[in-house]
């Protein structure tokens, strides 16, 4: 599989994120969503696949700064 990376251009001060990626399932299948290393280690990420769908939440405890902080993976 492969992985689609999502990048935040500039995470300072944010404390949650939250959006939908609406793709083509006959195009792509999504397999599940990672952590990327730009995410701080106390963040909580929730994600929820559908098909043609995927629901991210992100959020931090204190405000801190990330970056590079998912990867969508596909088959």
């Amino acid at each position: 599989g492969s992985g689609i990376p999502i990048l935040l251009s500039d995470g300072s001060g944010v404390e949650s994120i939250g959006f939908d990626l609406f793709y083509d399932p006959a195009l792509l299948e999504v397999s599940r969503v990672e952590r990327g290393t730009g995410l701080p280690a106390g963040a909580t990420l929730e994600a929820r696949l559908s098909a043609g769908r995927v629901q991210v939440q992100m959020w931090v405890q204190e405000q801190q700064c990330f970056s590079s902080f998912l990867y969508v993976r596909s088959w």
